[in-house]
C-alpha cells in the first residue's frame, strides 16, 4: 500500500494550474458573449437600413429652374471639389460618372501578414467610391440623381465588397455642396 503524502510545493502547483483553467475558462465564456454582441450590431445595422423609395428620395433633388448648364457644372464643380476623377461625361444626355479612390492599407495588418509568415493573405488595400449622376430637365425644373457605391479591393485587386451607400447623410451633405456651387455661379 502506497501512502501519498503532498507538499506545499505540490498543493501551489494545483492551485496555480486551476487558477491558470479558470482563467481560459472565463477568458472563452467573456469571447462567447462578445460575440452575441456583434451579433447585435449587425440586427441593429439592418434596422437602420432605409427602403428602396426612400433611398430613392434621398439621391434625387428637383431644382425651380429650366437652365440646364449651370446646374451640371455646379455637379462636376463639386465632384472635382471633393476629390473625384470625371470619368465619362454625356453632357447632351446629362449622364456622368466619376471615381474617387482612397489608399486604406493598415500596414500593421500586411506586418501581421509579414510576421505569421502569410504575406498572401487578403486585406483591404483600396477603396474606391464611385457616383454616377443623371441630370434631366423637365419642364421648368432640373431633376438630379446621384447613386454612390462603394468598393473595397484586396492587395491582389480583386474586389472584396461592393455595396450602395444609403446613409442619407450623405447625399444631403453632398446635395448641400451642390446648391452652394449653384449659388456661387
Amino acid at each position: 500500500m502506497f501512502i501519498y503524502v503532498t507538499t506545499h510545493t505540490q498543493i501551489s502547483k494545483i492551485m496555480y494550474c486551476l487558477t491558470t483553467f479558470m482563467f481560459f475558462l472565463t477568458l472563452f465564456f467573456c469571447t462567447g458573449c462578445s460575440k452575441k454582441q456583434e451579433n447585435s450590431s449587425e440586427e441593429l445595422a439592418k434596422q437602420t437600413e432605409i427602403s428602396h423609395e426612400e433611398l430613392r428620395k434621398v439621391q434625387t433633388r428637383v431644382y425651380d429652374t429650366p437652365e440646364y448648364n449651370p446646374v451640371m457644372k455646379s455637379i462636376l464643380n463639386t465632384l472635382q471639389d471633393e476629390g473625384f476623377i470625371v470619368r465619362n461625361v454625356a453632357f447632351d444626355l446629362g449622364f456622368l460618372t466619376a471615381t474617387k479612390e482612397t489608399d486604406v492599407e493598415r500596414h500593421s495588418q500586411s506586418f501581421w501578414d509579414e510576421f505569421r509568415r502569410n504575406p498572401d493573405a487578403p486585406f483591404t488595400k483600396q477603396k474606391i467610391l464611385e457616383a454616377t449622376v443623371s441630370v434631366n430637365n423637365i419642364g421648368n425644373q432640373i431633376r438630379v440623381k446621384i447613386n454612390f457605391q462603394e468598393k473595397s479591393i484586396d492587395n491582389r485587386g480583386a474586389l472584396m465588397k461592393l455595396s450602395q451607400v444609403s446613409d442619407p447623410k450623405v447625399y444631403s451633405e453632398f446635395y448641400a455642396k451642390i446648391d452652394q456651387n449653384l449659388f456661387v455661379q
